[in-house]
């Protein structure tokens, strides 16, 4: 079956489900034949098949129309662990498996990797800390098959904190990697 764009989709039910049922058509012999038991025209017994089409047309579509309406969360963000730049645990494995996915089924997508830091080292340090977050991201991305030529980095050091406060669960927020959609 062709890939149906969800826009083709939408216009494509509009369309059938908008169209009118056939009537009886008031004809002589020569100008209709019989179809189950009722007299039509040959307008009307082409509006017939194609409403079976348009109808043998939704159900082909229907799962992609159910397909649609399912939301899939695909974090955009990994966390690191204090003074590390490493991808290896099994939650940030499984975001960026997501990720991965979703930019190969979107291979027009391109996007930016930002680095970040927590509040503490000095701002030199977490520049150069948030690029390795951030390549450690890039270089997983390209193991998996991603071109890099979609992927830019940079790094924010501590610059751009997503919490503020000196707790261990605001400066584990701010130790991450952000995907971006450019």
């Amino acid at each position: 079956m062709k890939k149906i764009s969800l826009y083709t989709l939408l216009i494509l039910l509009t369309l059938t489900s908008c169209h009118s049922k056939p009537k009886k058509a008031d004809l002589s012999e020569k100008d209709s034949f019989k179809i189950e038991d009722q007299i039509v025209d040959e307008t009307t017994y082409q509006t017939l098949a194609n409403e079976k089409d348009a109808q043998s047309l939704k159900e082909d579509v229907k799962p992609l129309v159910e397909a649609s309406k399912k939301t899939v969360e695909v974090s955009d963000r990994v966390l690191f662990d204090y003074d590390s730049f490493s991808v290896e645990n099994d939650e940030s494995k499984n975001t960026l498996e997501m990720q991965v996915k979703w930019l190969k089924s979107n291979p027009e997508i391109k996007i930016t990797i930002e680095g970040h830091c927590d509040e503490r080292g000095t701002r030199e340090y977490n520049i150069a800390l948030g690029e390795k977050r951030a390549n450690s991201v890039k270089n997983f991305f390209e193991r998996n098959g991603i071109n890099t030529d979609r992927i830019q980095i940079i790094s924010f050091g501590k610059e751009k904190p997503a919490s503020f406060g000196g707790s261990e669960e605001s400066q584990k927020k701010n130790r991450r990697a952000v995907i971006v959609q450019m």
